[in-house]
C-alpha cells in the first residue's frame, strides 16, 4: 500500500457550503486535485438541459485527512490513543482553510470513532488564534479522556508529548512570526517535546495579534 491509498477515498455526496470542496457522506472535505499531476478532478457532471451542474456520486476523491493513516501524532498508550491530522487548503475567493481532524482509537474497547473534525477559517490574526486554540483543546480533550479512563501517554514510545500536534499547528499557521521572533530555528524536536522558545514566540504573538 503507498502512502496515498493510506489515506483513503470517499464518494462525492456533496459539497460544502462554506469552502466549496467536495465532501463525503460523513460532511468531510475531500481533495478535488489529482495527487499526481494537480489537475482538478471531474467531481461535477456536466451541466444538463437547463444548465445546471450536478455533483457526481460515483466519483471517489481522497480524504484531505486521516488522523489514523497518517499516526503521525498521537496522545495515549499504545492500545488506548488519540491521533491527529491538520490540513491547510486555498479555497479561492473564499480564503484559506485548516482542517483539525482527531481520531479515537480503542484496542481495549474494540472500537474507533471520530474525535473531532473542524474546518475553520484562518486569514485573519483572530482566526489564526482562534485555529490554535481549538487545536490545544483537541489535545486536552484527549488528555482529559486518557486521565478518566486510566490510560497513560507512553512519551517514549510515541516520541512526542500530546501537545506535538497543536505546537505543530501553531507553527503552521504562524511561520512568517516565528521566523521573525524565534531567536533561532525552531526544530521538530522542540515541537515534539515543548521548549522554552516555542512558548516566547507563542506569548508575543498571542499579545501583539
Amino acid at each position: 500500500m503507498g502512502y496515498y491509498n493510506d489515506l483513503g477515498t470517499s464518494k462525492v455526496a456533496y459539497q460544502c457550503h462554506i469552502t466549496d470542496y467536495p465532501m463525503s457522506e460523513d460532511k468531510r472535505l475531500l481533495d478535488p486535485y489529482n495527487f499526481r499531476d494537480g489537475s482538478l478532478q471531474p467531481w461535477i457532471i456536466p451541466q444538463d438541459d437547463q444548465g445546471h451542474y450536478k455533483l457526481n456520486y460515483e466519483i471517489e476523491l481522497s480524504n484531505l485527512t486521516n488522523p489514523y493513516g497518517h499516526l503521525h501524532y498521537a496522545c495515549g498508550s499504545g492500545d488506548d490513543f488519540h491521533c491527529f491530522d491538520c490540513k491547510t487548503i486555498e479555497a479561492g475567493a473564499k480564503g484559506k482553510f485548516i482542517i483539525l481532524d482527531a481520531t479515537l482509537n480503542s484496542e481495549t474497547g474494540c472500537f474507533i470513532e471520530c474525535a473531532g473534525y473542524h474546518v475553520l477559517p484562518i486569514n485573519t490574526d483572530k482566526e489564526k488564534i482562534d485555529a490554535w486554540c481549538k487545536a490545544c483543546s483537541m489535545v486536552d480533550q484527549a488528555v482529559d479522556w486518557c486521565f478518566g479512563n486510566d490510560v497513560k501517554h507512553t512519551r517514549r514510545g510515541w516520541n512526542q508529548e500530546p501537545m506535538y500536534f497543536a505546537f505543530s499547528v501553531a507553527k503552521s499557521l504562524f511561520a512568517w512570526d516565528f521566523h521573525h521572533y524565534a531567536k533561532r530555528e525552531i526544530t521538530d524536536k522542540m515541537l515534539r517535546f515543548g521548549s522554552k522558545t516555542f512558548d516566547q514566540v507563542m506569548d508575543k504573538i498571542t499579545n501583539l495579534k
